[in-house]
């Protein structure tokens, strides 16, 4: 266990290789404080003409079940929830494109799902699920949704809207035209 005193901060650095090993389980926390808390942070060195370096959070193989990983903020008592967020790196280099943000379900005999669910609400509203695409001065991008395909069957995108709501699928308009909305269905070779 590595733990801060008096809510201090909690530096582990090392010039080469730092390992944090142990049989039992391995904790890295600030301790409890009377007013705000120290962070724990964890980051790379920068690097001048190389890579600054990855950092890897993974748990290991086993033979009956693997291990979870799980990413969250705590509950707040009088204000509003703390944020969670995922942001891929940016690149300022003319005609680069800003890293990856991709999340993929294992594989497996059957698939594992990929869910993204908006939080309930208690005494209002539940939380909407927002994906856009970003912006461009030059040609706007795409949100594609594609279902999965098989060898028999192929897999569907379905919208569903409450019963006291309406779906609706709206495509903006910019300086050079508005987009389409195409729906397609698939073709099959089974005529029988």
């Amino acid at each position: 266990i590595v733990k801060s005193g008096a809510s201090g901060d909690v530096t582990l650095s090392s010039t080469k290789e730092l390992s944090l090993t142990g049989r039992g389980p391995t904790k890295i926390a600030t301790i409890l404080g009377d007013q705000d808390n120290s962070d724990i942070s964890m980051l790379t060195g920068k690097s001048i003409s190389g890579s600054s370096g990855d950092i890897s959070i993974q748990t290991d193989d086993a033979d009956s079940g693997a291990g979870s990983i799980v990413i969250g903020s705590g509950a707040s008592g009088l204000f509003a929830g703390a944020d969670t967020l995922i942001h891929s790196g940016s690149s300022i280099a003319p005609g680069e494109a800003g890293g990856l943000l991709k999340f993929t379900s294992g594989d497996g005999g059957i698939g594992g799902d990929l869910s993204v669910v908006a939080g309930a609400g208690i005494n209002g509203h539940g939380g909407d699920v927002r994906v856009s695409a970003g912006f461009s001065s030059d040609a706007s991008a795409s949100i594609r949704l594609k279902g999965g395909s098989t060898e028999e069957v192929s897999g569907g995108i379905v919208v569903v809207g409450n019963s006291d709501e309406s779906v609706t699928v709206s495509v903006y308009g910019g300086d050079r035209g508005a987009g389409s909305i195409v729906v397609e269905s698939g073709e099959s070779t089974d005529i029988s």
